[in-house]
C-alpha cells in the first residue's frame, strides 16, 4: 500500500488536499485506489487478476493478466477480458452507468478473432455488429464489411485497397474512391476523394510533354478514368483511351526496335527523329520494344512488349485526342 497526498482539484487554497491510497497484491499488481478529501468524489477503480469467471462469464487464459476492473461502488462502469492462447483480448465486455446496474443486466460484449499473423480479421461493436477485415499477404487492409446491411448501411465500408510508394487508394462504403498521397520521404502531400457519378461530354485531348531525358510511359489498355473537378461537386468520367498500351505497330524487339513519330498508332508524335539535317541532336518521341536503344538498360515493358519514348526537349510531345469531356473543367487523366 502507498499513499501520495496532494492539493485538491478545482480549489484555490493549495492547503486543501486530497490522499490518494493505492493498494497492491502481492505480485505488486495495483488492485485498487481510494480518495479521502476529494471534493469531486472520484468513484474508486478495483482492478481483479487470474478470474475465471466474472459477471457470470467463463473467462480464459487470465493468468498473468487484468481480467475485470470496475468504478465505484455500485459500478458506475466496468468491463470483464478474456484472451486467446497468444494473450490477446479475445472478448472484452463492458458497461456504462446506464446499463451496469440494469435488471437483466446485458454487458455490451465486443468480441476479437485474429489470423496468423495477428491481424484482427473479426471485431464485434457490442451491440450485434461484426466488422470483418481482409488484409493482403504483408499484413496491411485491403477492405473492411459489416453485418449491419440496409438501404442505409452498406454492408461493404472499404474495398480495392491499394499501395504503392507515393500512395494508397480505396473505395468507401459509400462509392467514393479515395487517394492518399505520400512524398518520397512518406510524409502526406495529398488526400482526393471522388465521387463516381455523372456523365460528361464535349471533347478535349491529353498530351504528354517530353523532358531532357528520354523516359517511357506505360499505360494499361481500355479504359480510364477523369478526375471532374467543378464549381459545386467533383465527379468522375470513364473514357475509352485507344491504344494506351502502347502496341501498335509492332515493331519487335532488339537494338533497331524503336521508331520515331510512327503511323498506325492511335496516338500523334512529334515531327523531330533524334538529329537535324545539321546532325544535331533535338531528340523526337515514338515507340520502342524491349531490348532496343532505347531500353536496353530496363525492365521490360510492363504491358504487351511495346512503350512509349521522349527525347529531348519540350518541343516533343506525344498526345491523343478524347471525348467525353465537358468544356469549363480541370481534369486529370490517368491510365
Amino acid at each position: 500500500m502507498a499513499t501520495r497526498a496532494r492539493p485538491a482539484p478545482n480549489q484555490t487554497n493549495p492547503a486543501v488536499i486530497t490522499t490518494t491510497t493505492y493498494q497492491y497484491d502481492p505480485l505488486h499488481r495495483p488492485t485498487g485506489r481510494t480518495y479521502s478529501g476529494d471534493p469531486t468524489n472520484t468513484p474508486a477503480p478495483i482492478f481483479n487478476y487470474d478470474e475465471t469467471n466474472a459477471w457470470g462469464m467463463s473467462l480464459t487464459n487470465t493468468i498473468g493478466q487484468i481480467s475485470s476492473e470496475s468504478m465505484g461502488v455500485p459500478s458506475n462502469a466496468g468491463q470483464v477480458f478474456s484472451y486467446d492462447p497468444m494473450g490477446r483480448s479475445k472478448l472484452n465486455a463492458q458497461c456504462t452507468p446506464n446499463t451496469c446496474n440494469a435488471n437483466p443486466f446485458s454487458p455490451y460484449t465486443l468480441s476479437y478473432q485474429y489470423d496468423l499473423l495477428g491481424d484482427v480479421i473479426s471485431a464485434g461493436n457490442g451491440v450485434g455488429i461484426t466488422f470483418t477485415n481482409s488484409f493482403n499477404i504483408a499484413g496491411r487492409l485491403t477492405g473492411i464489411t459489416s453485418s449491419l446491411i440496409d438501404s442505409t448501411h452498406p454492408g461493404t465500408l472499404l474495398s480495392n485497397m491499394h499501395y504503392s510508394p507515393v500512395s494508397v487508394t480505396d473505395t468507401l462504403g459509400n462509392g467514393l474512391l479515395e487517394t492518399t498521397g505520400f512524398s518520397p520521404r512518406g510524409l502526406l502531400t495529398s488526400v482526393q476523394a471522388i465521387n463516381p457519378v455523372g456523365t460528361n461530354s464535349g471533347a478535349g485531348s491529353v498530351g504528354i510533354s517530353g523532358t531532357l531525358q528520354s523516359q517511357t510511359q506505360p499505360g494499361t489498355s481500355g479504359t480510364g478514368w477523369v478526375s471532374v473537378g467543378g464549381s459545386e461537386q467533383t465527379t468522375t468520367a470513364t473514357i475509352s483511351v485507344p491504344g494506351s498500351g502502347f502496341e501498335t505497330p509492332a515493331l519487335g524487339s532488339g537494338a533497331n526496335a524503336y521508331q520515331y513519330h510512327p503511323t498506325g498508332s492511335n496516338w500523334t508524335f512529334g515531327p523531330n527523329s533524334g538529329v537535324d539535317g545539321a546532325g544535331n541532336v533535338i531528340g523526337g518521341s515514338g515507340l520502342t520494344g524491349n531490348n532496343s536503344g532505347f531500353t536496353s538498360s530496363n525492365p521490360g515493358a510492363p504491358e504487351g512488349s511495346q512503350v512509349a519514348f521522349l527525347q529531348g526537349g519540350s518541343a516533343n510531345f506525344i498526345s491523343q485526342s478524347l471525348s467525353g469531356f465537358q468544356t469549363g473543367v480541370s481534369y486529370t487523366v490517368s491510365f
